[in-house]
C-alpha cells in the first residue's frame, strides 16, 4: 500500500526524497462535474522507483488545509513522468502556486512510435509492459472520506508503472530516431497547457462549428467566447450555460428577437429569461466581437487528413499531433507549418499540398485480394 499523506509534518518529510529524485511520476485526481475549475482531490508521486505516496488536499488539521506550495516548487524543480498530464500539470499550477517544468508525457510519446493519440495509459501499459491495469476506480466519488482500499490501490497504480513505461516509451523513440521531435512535441504541449485561457479561441472546442458558414461561424464563435466568460464569472460548466448544440441552432437561426430565442423547446427558459438579451447582442455584433474564424472547408481537410493517416499507417507520427485543426486551418490560409512539424512533414507533403502526388495506401493499408 502506499503512503498516505494528510499532515503538513508528513508532507514535508517526504519532499526530501522527491527533491534527489531523478524524476518523479506524477498523476492526479480531480472532479470537473458541475463547476467552471477542476477541484483537485488527491496527487499522486512516486520518486524514481521508489515508494508510491498519495497526497490529500483535502486533509486538514484545525481546519488549516494542508500547504501544497512546497510540493509544487520541487515539482517545478524536478523532471515528472506524467499520462495525458495537460490537466495535471495546469491544475497543480493553480493549487501549488508552481508547475512542472521538465514533463514527459507518455501519451505524448507515445504518439511517436506508432500508438496513436490519445491512447489509454492502459492499452500501453499492456501493449509495451505486458501488464493489466486496473481502471474500476476511474468514476469513483474521490471527495469521500475516508477513502476505500480500492481506491487508494488504484490511485497508486498509475504511479507504479509510469516509470517503466517511460523508460520503454524512450528506448523506441531513439531506435525510431524521434527522440528531439517528441520533445519539442512535448515542449509545445506544456506551454500550451500553461498558456491563459483565450476566450476568443473557444469555438475550437464546440463540435460541428466547422460545418457552418462564414457568418454562422463568426457568430457561433461570439457566442463561444461570451459563453466561456460567463461560465468562468459564475464557476459553472460551459455547457451549463448554453449546450454546444443550442449554441449552435442560434448560429445557424439567428434569431432576433426573445420570441425567436424561445422558438428552439430545448433551451432552458432560465436561459432566455437571464441571458437572452445578452446572447440577442452578442449575435447582433458578432462581427466586432471576435475575429471571424478561419476554418478549412472540409473536404480539403479530409483529404490533408487522409494523407496524414497512411503516413502514420506507415510507421509515421500521429495525425492528431502532427496537423490538429490550427495547423490545418493554418496551412489552408497560407501559413506553412513551422517548428518539429516543418522538418516532419516536408518536402513530399508540400508537393502534396501542391497536386504534384497523390495518396499513396502503406501495405498495411491495402486490401488483401488474392492473386
Amino acid at each position: 500500500m502506499a503512503l498516505l499523506i494528510q499532515t503538513d509534518a508528513a508532507l514535508r518529510a517526504l519532499l526530501p526524497r522527491l527533491e534527489a529524485a531523478g524524476r518523479i511520476a506524477l498523476d492526479t485526481e480531480f472532479h470537473t462535474e458541475r463547476r467552471y475549475d477542476p477541484v483537485l482531490m488527491l496527487i499522486q508521486v512516486r520518486p524514481d522507483e521508489g515508494e508510491a505516496a498519495l497526497i490529500d488536499p483535502l486533509a486538514s488539521v484545525g481546519g488549516t488545509p494542508l500547504d501544497l506550495a512546497p510540493l509544487g516548487e520541487v515539482l517545478a524543480r524536478v523532471p515528472v513522468v506524467v499520462h495525458g498530464g495537460g490537466s495535471d500539470v495546469s491544475l497543480l499550477e493553480r493549487c501549488t502556486g508552481h508547475a512542472p517544468r521538465v514533463v514527459f508525457d507518455t501519451q505524448i510519446a507515445a504518439a511517436f512510435v506508432g500508438d496513436g493519440f490519445p491512447a489509454r495509459l492502459q492499452q500501453l501499459v499492456g501493449a509495451h509492459l505486458g501488464e493489466a491495469l486496473d481502471k474500476t476506480q476511474t468514476l469513483s466519488d474521490w471527495s469521500r472520506r475516508p477513502l476505500s482500499r480500492a481506491q487508494l490501490a488504484y490511485a497508486a497504480g498509475d504511479v507504479l508503472v509510469l516509470g517503466r513505461l517511460e523508460a520503454r516509451l524512450r528506448q523506441k523513440l531513439a531506435e525510431l530516431g524521434r527522440t528531439e521531435l517528441a520533445e519539442a512535441c512535448l515542449q509545445e504541449a506544456l506551454a500550451a497547457g500553461l498558456a491563459p485561457e483565450e476566450d476568443d479561441r473557444a469555438w475550437r472546442a464546440v463540435p460541428g462549428v466547422r460545418s457552418l458558414g462564414p457568418d454562422e461561424a463568426t457568430r457561433a464563435a461570439a457566442l463561444a467566447s461570451w459563453r466561456q466568460r460567463a461560465a468562468r464569472d459564475r464557476g459553472v460548466p460551459r455547457y451549463a450555460i448554453l449546450s454546444d448544440a443550442i449554441l449552435l441552432d442560434l448560429a445557424r437561426r439567428w434569431p432576433r428577437d426573445l420570441d425567436g430565442l424561445r422558438s428552439n423547446r430545448r433551451l432552458p427558459s432560465v436561459v432566455w429569461k437571464q441571458d437572452g438579451a445578452a446572447l440577442l447582442e452578442v449575435m447582433e455584433k458578432a462581427a466586432t466581437l471576435v475575429p471571424a474564424p478561419r476554418i478549412a472547408p472540409r473536404a480539403w481537410t479530409d483529404l490533408v487528413r487522409a494523407w496524414a493517416r497512411a503516413e502514420e499507417a506507415g510507421g509515421g507520427i500521429a495525425t492528431e499531433l502532427l496537423l490538429p485543426d490550427d495547423v490545418i486551418d493554418g496551412l489552408w490560409a497560407g501559413t506553412p507549418p513551422t517548428g518539429w512539424r516543418a522538418g516532419v512533414l516536408g518536402r513530399k507533403f508540400s508537393k502534396f499540398l501542391r497536386g504534384e502526388v497523390g495518396i499513396v495506401l502503406p501495405a498495411a493499408l491495402r486490401p488483401q485480394t488474392e492473386s
